[in-house]
């Protein structure tokens, strides 16, 4: 038991460095203009439909599961504090601070899906996640 704590414990850790590594690096390469078009593609309902869905079934597994939502909400935190001090686009950082909660909420409980795998490589590939995102295979947390 104590290596599969151990390797959830490593996974969120990519999350975590990743936002200490990269997540300026990914907002230096937009400017503030593309913000909004990024936000509305977000509002739409081929995305915001399929986030609230995946949202919602790892929440359902969290609750059946008790699972301690410390470390998601310190990312969150972390994550929203950056991209405000960055940008000063409240919007922003609440939407892209609630994908890293939810991917690290996703890992605690073992769900895996292909859009939140295609979510994370959005942000792997040095960019913010919008639109028609199209499901990967795979572990969420696997290389792009």
């Amino acid at each position: 038991m104590g290596n599969i704590n151990k390797n959830m414990d490593d996974k969120k850790q990519i999350i975590n460095t990743y936002i200490n590594d990269n997540l300026c690096l990914l907002l230096d390469s937009y400017d503030e203009s593309d913000f909004d078009d990024i936000l509305d593609e977000r509002d739409e309902e081929y995305f915001s439909d399929v986030w609230m869905n995946n949202y919602n079934e790892v929440e359902k597994i969290t609750k059946e599961k008790s699972i301690d939502k410390s470390f998601s909400n310190m990312i969150r935190e972390k994550s929203f504090k950056i991209i405000l001090e960055k940008t000063q686009n409240s919007d922003l950082a609440s939407y892209i601070s609630d994908d890293f909660g939810l991917l690290c909420d996703a890992i605690d409980v073992k769900f895996n899906s292909g859009w939140l795998k295609a979510l994370w490589c959005e942000y792997q590939n040095n960019k913010i996640p919008n639109g028609k995102l199209r499901s990967i295979k795979g572990n969420l947390i696997e290389p792009c």
